[in-house]
């Protein structure tokens, strides 16, 4: 990513964390502030994914599903190439676990599959911000998630430049079906090359940059 990018990225990023309905003006009401807030966001989203196209980055975007906190859980994730492209997908099934150990076990097994593919440019995307802080944070403390961040980061070592970015629910809705997956499966982890089926037009939509609508969990 060249100087002029970088800083271009930079600003998006400060520009996204600044956007929430608290930081907008009172006159607009709750549910104004929010479709505001929401609106402007998407169109942040836009300008990220094409700024990633340009720069030549990949994205792993990533999810854990949980049936109760704690509760059965599964991970899932998809990753794509500068073009938008389908490159690898994968999801599988943890056991019981906190929702957050099931977004970071995705963002891990992720990572795994992007070392092993020799990735060199990266942005990792997760819904879950509390993932995201934990990660982009020096130190990986003493708590049950220690090990688990341990591992997300030294395979993002691995990778030449590898960053990872807080995203919509509503833009990470591929990952989400994967980790629904994963959570109901047998096997440990399934691997897939091809996109499946059921998967196409949420891709597309994805390519495009339309969102989906995602109930609250």
């Amino acid at each position: 990513m060249t100087g002029f990018m970088l800083m271009l990225w930079i600003i998006l990023l400060l520009m996204w964390d600044a956007l929430g309905p608290s930081n907008l003006p009172p006159s607009c009401g709750k549910s104004g502030r929010l479709g505001i807030s929401f609106s402007m966001k998407r169109c942040l989203l836009i300008a990220m994914e094409l700024l990633l196209k340009l720069a030549g980055f990949w994205k792993l975007n990533t999810d854990g599903s949980a049936e109760g906190n704690p509760g059965k859980a599964g991970f899932g994730g998809i990753i794509r190439n500068d073009s938008g492209q389908w490159r690898k997908g994968y999801f599988g099934k943890i056991g019981i676990c906190s929702s957050l150990m099931a977004e970071l076990w995705a963002i891990r097994e992720g990572l795994k599959l992007l070392m092993e593919d020799h990735a060199s440019h990266v942005i990792v995307e997760s819904d879950c911000a509390t993932a995201v802080n934990l990660l982009q944070d020096i130190n990986t403390g003493t708590s049950v998630y220690a090990a688990l961040l341990e591992d997300c980061k030294f395979y993002a070592s691995r990778i030449a430049n590898c960053s990872f970015a807080h995203t919509l629910r509503e833009g990470n809705f591929c990952a989400d079906v994967l980790a629904n997956k994963g959570r109901i499966q047998e096997s440990r982890m399934t691997i897939l090359e091809v996109p499946p089926k059921d998967l196409e037009p949420m891709l597309l939509a994805d390519m495009a940059s339309v969102a989906f609508v995602r109930p609250p969990r």
